[in-house]
């Protein structure tokens, strides 16, 4: 029961990512919802092709959007994980 209601929750917050208009504010609404237990890092398993298309953007809008967040020191990349420093709007 348990383990429905969690994918029930799951489902709920990946449709409403959906609906995010802004890719910024898409990406950074995912990063807080899959943060690891520091609450700043979410780890990527695949390839960020496959994080695109998880959040409902085209590749080139993630790339895009991953720059401006580092360029605004937001968050940071590495090669298995990205870093939020910090979250405003979420």
């Amino acid at each position: 029961m348990a383990v429905l209601a969690h994918q029930i929750h799951t489902l709920r917050a990946r449709l409403d990512e959906r609906n995010i208009r802004s890719a910024r504010e898409s990406l950074l609404h995912h990063l807080a919802l899959a943060a690891g237990p520091d609450g700043r890092t979410m780890p990527v398993d695949g390839t960020l092709i496959e994080l695109a298309s998880e959040i409902g953007l085209s590749h080139e809008v993630l790339y895009r959007t991953l720059a401006e967040l580092e360029k605004d020191g937001v968050a940071s990349r590495t090669a298995s994980a990205i870093v939020v420093s910090k979250i405003k709007g979420v």
